[in-house]
């Protein structure tokens, strides 16, 4: 995501999985600033990283929990979701533009980064194409083995200096593992998150909030989204989701109403 104080503006770049683009020069010359990620799941609804919105609040704007929050009211700047981008070089035909209206914080318990996941709602829906699709909300009781095998995406960082980011969306296969052994990497990881990696396989900086996307089974045509990336640990550590399926139903929910 980026923002401009001086344009009020933001860009979230989604594509397919739906993660934050590099921005690009706008109108007056002004280039925005990256911060986080997201992932469509109906027409006027994302599912992003709630330490993404959290860390826009500077005062915890966003602590009201289960409740709609217009950032607008409490920030000097827009948000804006750009879906549809696919190589941040160049000018896409496929992306569009959407204003964010608001935001919603799921917390149930004080610990920082448990349910780490904020639902956005967008102005106006999204026009869906080849390039701009939503993905599904998994099943609520759903749990995915060890072992499976799901798919991660996004321009995040692909070096191990941290910095480096990739101008073309990139897609890598990561392979769910036992949260004891993530443990060996991060002790604070909690039954409520998935851990998921690879050999030198990771997501990439840069990536928060964007999705972890699995099928039900290696048959099902079907994508689900059953992570948002949360937190990533020393290359080639593996990465820590918040996991979806729990909070299906929330989403649900408030995706009808």
């Amino acid at each position: 995501m980026y923002y401009s104080r001086r344009l009020k503006e933001i860009t979230v770049g989604l594509y397919r999985a739906q993660l934050i683009r590099e921005g690009r020069t706008i109108k007056l010359g002004i280039q925005p600033h990256p911060f986080c990620g997201a992932s469509l799941i109906s027409p006027r609804h994302l599912v992003t990283a709630s330490h993404c919105v959290m860390n826009l609040s500077r005062g915890a704007v966003f602590d009201s929990k289960h409740k709609w929050i217009q950032p607008e009211q409490y920030l000097p700047f827009s948000i804006v979701a750009k879906l549809g981008d696919h190589n941040t070089l160049h000018e896409e035909e496929l992306s569009e533009e959407y204003l964010v209206q608001e935001v919603m914080h799921f917390q149930e318990e004080s610990i920082f980064l448990d349910n780490d996941i904020s639902l956005i709602k967008l102005t106006q829906p999204v026009t869906f194409s080849k390039a701009i699709q939503p993905i599904c909300v998994p099943p609520p009781t759903y749990e995915l083995p060890a072992g499976a095998k799901c798919t991660t995406v996004g321009w995040g960082c692909t070096k191990r200096d941290g910095v480096s980011g990739s101008p073309v969306l990139k897609e890598e296969e990561l392979t769910v593992m036992p949260l004891d052994i993530c443990r060996g990497f991060n002790p604070l990881v909690h039954d409520g998150q998935i851990c998921a990696g690879g050999a030198y396989k990771t997501g990439g900086k840069g990536d928060s909030g964007g999705g972890f996307y699995c099928k039900l089974s290696p048959e099902d045509d079907q994508w689900y989204l059953f992570g948002v990336t949360s937190i990533g640990t020393p290359m080639p550590g593996p990465t820590i989701f918040a996991s979806v399926p729990p909070l299906s139903n929330w989403i649900n929910k408030n995706v009808d109403e």
